[in-house]
């Protein structure tokens, strides 16, 4: 059942603005890095947002992340960098 009607007005708008502005603030920076940089390049840098949220979470929030997840992240870094710096 959908408890909408029943919420109040600081509930609504809180969820409102948790939908709406991340939405706005990833178009803008997408947006922006796609005025700058060529579409490949600025891709690439979204490969970045997984070892992003576990250093967030690990900081913020004080999950301790796995061995394979620490693999994880340092092989899509050292990816992301090896594809930004690679020459031709």
């Amino acid at each position: 059942m959908l408890d909408l009607p029943r919420a109040s007005w600081t509930t609504t708008l809180t969820g409102m603005a948790l939908g709406l502005l991340p939405t706005a603030v990833g178009n803008l920076t997408w947006s922006y890095a796609l005025a700058h940089l060529p579409a490949g390049r600025a891709s690439t840098a979204l490969y970045f947002s997984a070892p992003i949220a576990m250093s967030v979470s690990w900081l913020f929030l004080g999950e301790s992340p796995g061995l394979m997840a620490l693999v994880g992240g340092g092989v899509v870094i050292a990816s992301v960098v090896l594809t930004n710096t690679r020459t031709r």
